[in-house]
């Protein structure tokens, strides 16, 4: 699911949950088809925010309602600059007849990485 709203009450988070997709969608819970958001109210709240940062967005907003605060007490964000920077690139790789199809193949150096991931089928698809 996806958290799509959140709010407070009282000792309660209360986060408005809306399906994540098609996927969401045709899972069943609760012995019947899954068909539209729900509201999920919790005393304790550990969040793992996506890029949209919903949970940690209203948790700010939140706080900077707040008229008063502790010092150093205030709920703050703080973004660290990506040092990880991944860059990929699709690159056509025809396999020897005589090697095997269902597999991934892997070449790795310090800087490089280089996967050759398995199709569907076990084999590419005509260019």
């Amino acid at each position: 699911v996806d958290v799509s709203g959140i709010s407070w009450d009282d000792a309660e988070a209360v986060l408005q949950c809306s399906p994540c997709g098609e996927e969401c969608a045709a899972d069943e819970v609760g012995g019947k088809e899954y068909d539209g958001g729900f509201e999920l109210r919790t005393p304790f709240l550990i969040a793992s925010d996506g890029a949209r940062r919903t949970v940690g967005a209203a948790m700010e907003a939140e706080e900077a309602a707040r008229r008063w605060a502790l010092p150093g007490r205030r709920f703050r964000i703080t973004k660290f600059e990506d040092t990880s920077v991944r860059v990929y690139k699709t690159v056509p790789f025809k396999i020897p007849a005589d090697w095997r199809c269902d597999i991934n193949y892997s070449a790795r150096t310090s800087r490089f990485n280089f996967d050759a991931l398995p199709a569907p089928s076990g084999r590419a698809p005509p260019p």
